[in-house]
């Protein structure tokens, strides 16, 4: 946002005319008019002067920054809120979304382990296939590194199950709280 712009922002939130914020800087109407549309600046001392006629900073008047911030800042907290809320109402059936991908991701890490470790060498739970796989001249360390690999899914597919499984308790704990309390 230009100074310009933020002079005329400020002023009709202050409910100023351009004669009434002269008057105050002891100016003429026609320069108030020429820093708001951005056809000259105002000096360093009517900078000043501005900052406190609109209770701002010289930094919020000259730069913007502030307001935008604030706003982005109020955004982003509508944002987590409404999240937030829309959670709340929902958690138990997100509870069930997350110990479903934790199960659906965890057999896929035990075939995928399967199917895959007997071309690194491996039965797919840490043997060895044998010598007749595709890569058995391969280091030990590179078959070690895959089976490293190999626990990515089976460690999220347990974070998931876990944070289902809470989601889920915390919300059957609610329930059976609501249904006490009731006459």
């Amino acid at each position: 946002m230009t100074i310009g712009k933020k002079i005329i922002k400020l002023r009709n939130t202050h409910n100023l005319s351009q004669e009434e914020l002269a008057a105050r800087l002891n100016v003429s109407r026609q320069t108030v008019s020429k820093w708001e549309n951005d056809v000259a600046m105002p000096d360093a001392y009517n900078v000043v002067e501005l900052a406190k006629v609109f209770n701002c900073s010289t930094d919020e008047l000259l730069l913007g920054q502030e307001e935008e911030r604030q706003e982005n800042d109020n955004q982003i907290i509508e944002a987590i809120d409404h999240v937030g809320g829309f959670v709340k109402r929902h958690w138990q059936k997100y509870g069930y979304y997350l110990l479903g991908a934790g199960i659906v991701l965890l057999l896929f890490s035990f075939v995928f382990s399967g199917a895959f470790g007997s071309f690194w060498g491996h039965d797919g739970f840490g043997g060895m296939a044998g010598h007749d796989s595709v890569l058995a001249g391969f280091h030990e360390s590179s078959r070690n590194t895959f089976g490293w690999f190999m626990l990515l899914p089976l460690g999220l597919a347990i974070v998931l199950i876990t944070v289902g499984i809470i989601l889920i308790a915390i919300d059957v704990k609610k329930r059976k709280n609501n249904y006490q309390k009731r006459p």
